[in-house]
């Protein structure tokens, strides 16, 4: 029985018209996108925290100014790592989307 099932569905899903299966790829694209944005906040939630943190570190070392100095230069590093990992990652889901799209047709 299982196989009769498995062959209906395989040919139910080789009759699905042009614009239906169009709507099903857009809808698995959409679903991607909705995934990737959901990556992507997570990310800049974490970012966003951790500059929270740095700027409670650097407000605690207040009049020690060695220690600001030496901190700014830190966090300025941190910094320039967090946005490389947002462009990163950002990038990879562009590239992972842009290739689903071309090999569902939609680009």
């Amino acid at each position: 029985h299982l196989s009769v099932a498995s062959e209906q569905s395989s040919s139910n899903m080789s009759k699905l018209s042009g614009a239906s299966r169009r709507q099903m790829d857009e809808f698995i694209i959409d679903e991607m996108r909705r995934k990737q944005n959901e990556r992507l906040l997570t990310v800049l939630e974490e970012e966003q925290y951790a500059e929270q943190v740095r700027a409670s570190t650097l407000k605690s070392t207040q009049g020690n100014e060695s220690e600001m100095e030496r901190l700014g230069k830190l966090f300025a590093v941190e910094r320039a790592r967090a946005s490389e990992r947002i462009m990163r990652v950002t990038a990879e889901h562009e590239m992972i989307l842009v290739s689903r799209m071309n090999m569902l047709g939609l680009s």
